[in-house]
C-alpha cells in the first residue's frame, strides 16, 4: 500500500499457504494482472488518509485497510488491518479430510 502524499508511507504484505508443492512454498507478495491473482481492487480510498483493498487469491480472500491519524512529528500515524478468510470453509475441509 502506498499513499499519494509526497512523503507517503509505503508498506507491503506477504502471504502463503502452508502447502509444499514441488519442494517449495508459493509466497505471494505482489498483485498484478500477470501474478495469477483472481481479482484485486480498492473498494474505497481518498489517496492519502484511508483505503480499503480486496484481494481475491486462489485460496483466500484478503482485505487490507489503512487509516492515517493526522499529527505527530512526521505528519501522522498510520494504522493497518489485514483480514484473511479461506475460500474453503471448515465443513468442506472435514468432508475432504483436510485438517
Amino acid at each position: 500500500m502506498r499513499t499519494r502524499s509526497p512523503q507517503g508511507l509505503s508498506t507491503g504484505i506477504m502471504w502463503f499457504s502452508q502447502k509444499v508443492v514441488n519442494n517449495r512454498i508459493d509466497i505471494r507478495h505482489w498483485c498484478d494482472q500477470w501474478d495469477d491473482v483472481n481479482h484485486y481492487t480498492w473498494l474505497e480510498h481518498d489517496g492519502e488518509n484511508f483505503g480499503i483493498q480486496k484481494i481475491d487469491d486462489k485460496e483466500y480472500y484478503l482485505v487490507t485497510s489503512f487509516v492515517k491519524q493526522v499529527g505527530g512529528d512526521h505528519g501522522g500515524d498510520f494504522t493497518a488491518k489485514i483480514s484473511v478468510r479461506p475460500k474453503i470453509n471448515i465443513r468442506q475441509r472435514e468432508c475432504m479430510g483436510v485438517s
